[in-house]
């Protein structure tokens, strides 16, 4: 009797042991996480408890998407922006899918940009562009590019994003003006064949002067007079550059079979070398009268 009651009691303990593990066990299930209170925290702003639990993730894990974006936003908030900065630097550092990459460094751009490093900004819109080319950060690469003094960057960017099929007109001239005034001609001429082909009726008489400047700088007669005519027949030129339209298409024909020596300058009167026909406003770029300065005075 004793030993079967003995037996009946320490089946009850056992099962009451069981049944109390699985209780723990089921109640440790709804302890949340660093993380989950940390997201908690921010809910509720409370911004110092939140910054607190995301620091522990983040020196316990190491840099994680889920703990160094929003330690950095709330570095940022507070800020700490160079902290900010760090904490996505490293974030970015792990090598993270292109989609986050992009994002990750989307939001380090506007922190070094809060921070007035423009250079970084700079390079790291430059790590952007390489990943997704899009015409909006082709762009502000340009223009930064330019605020900085960056021609040969800003170029890079240009012929970039005139490949696009949202760029505009002025990125193609601007590229064309910059390869012109470093003496790329063939580059300038390339971009201007970018914008007649694509926005013929938005070249305005600058474009036209660079256009058969830069063909003339080549030795490309022909082609010079063949674009002042196409040019007549689509528009009516400026007054300032009709003189040197005429002076192309009076250009005599024999002479367009002159040899590149005959042409380098032994024709009499300086005709031969163009000299004559030859526009100066982009021998000084810095010039009021270049394409870029008449631009900004309409």
């Amino acid at each position: 009797m004793t030993t079967a009651l003995h037996g009946r009691m320490g089946g009850q303990y056992a099962l009451a042991g069981a049944l109390l593990a699985a209780s723990v066990g089921a109640s440790l299930l709804f302890v949340p996480s660093n993380y989950e209170r940390a997201a908690m925290h921010l809910r509720d702003r409370e911004f110092d408890q939140a910054r607190q639990l995301f620091e522990q993730r983040f020196l316990a894990d190491g840099p994680t998407v889920t703990t160094a974006v929003p330690l950095a936003r709330l570095y940022a908030q507070q800020g700490e922006l160079d902290s900010a900065i760090a904490v996505l630097r490293a974030l970015i550092a792990t090598g993270l899918e292109a989609s986050q990459e992009i994002e990750a460094r989307r939001l380090l751009a506007t922190y070094l940009r809060w921070a007035g490093r423009q250079r970084e900004v700079a390079d790291n819109l430059a790590a952007i562009a390489a990943a997704d080319p899009n015409a909006v950060t082709l762009r502000e690469l340009a223009a930064l590019n330019d605020l900085l003094g960056r021609d040969r960057a800003r170029m890079d960017a240009l012929a970039a994003l005139i490949e696009k099929p949202d760029a505009q007109p002025s990125d193609a001239l601007d590229l064309a003006e910059l390869r012109a005034q470093r003496r790329d001609f063939a580059g300038a001429s390339a971009a201007l064949d970018v914008l007649e082909g694509r926005w013929p009726e938005a070249i305005d008489a600058a474009g036209i002067e660079l256009a058969l400047y830069v063909l003339l700088e080549q030795g490309r007669y022909a082609d010079a007079q063949a674009a002042a005519r196409r040019h007549i027949r689509r528009r009516a030129f400026a007054p300032d550059i009709q003189a040197v339209v005429e002076s192309i298409l009076a250009f005599d024909s024999a002479r367009l079979a002159l040899d590149e020596h005959e042409r380098a300058g032994t024709a009499v009167g300086g005709v031969g070398d163009g000299s004559v026909l030859r526009p100066r406003r982009y021998d000084d770029p810095a010039s009021p009268q270049s394409p870029t300065a008449l631009r900004r005075q309409h």
